[in-house]
């Protein structure tokens, strides 16, 4: 699998989810807020130091940039 399609797919997840919750009631920053908190409970703390690295390389933020959000959830709508 390209890193384009793991990105998509993990952003089309992402938005299906935020799109849920916002049609629930939910602020779309509360959306995200829940999320990043339920994420907290399911993976280990090193899980998160790990990915707390990974977004300060600049080679892996310059992946992630390469997909614009606002397209995220045009694609996520069903």
């Amino acid at each position: 699998m390209s890193h384009e399609n793991g990105i998509s797919i993990l952003d089309q997840a992402l938005s299906l989810a935020v799109n849920d919750l916002t049609k629930r009631g939910m602020s779309e920053d509360d959306a995200h807020i829940a999320l990043v908190v339920r994420l907290k409970h399911l993976v280990s703390p090193e899980i998160f130091q790990v990915a707390d690295l990974l977004a300060e390389d600049e080679d892996v933020s310059s992946i992630l940039r390469q997909n614009p959000s606002d397209q995220l959830f045009e694609a996520a709508e069903v």
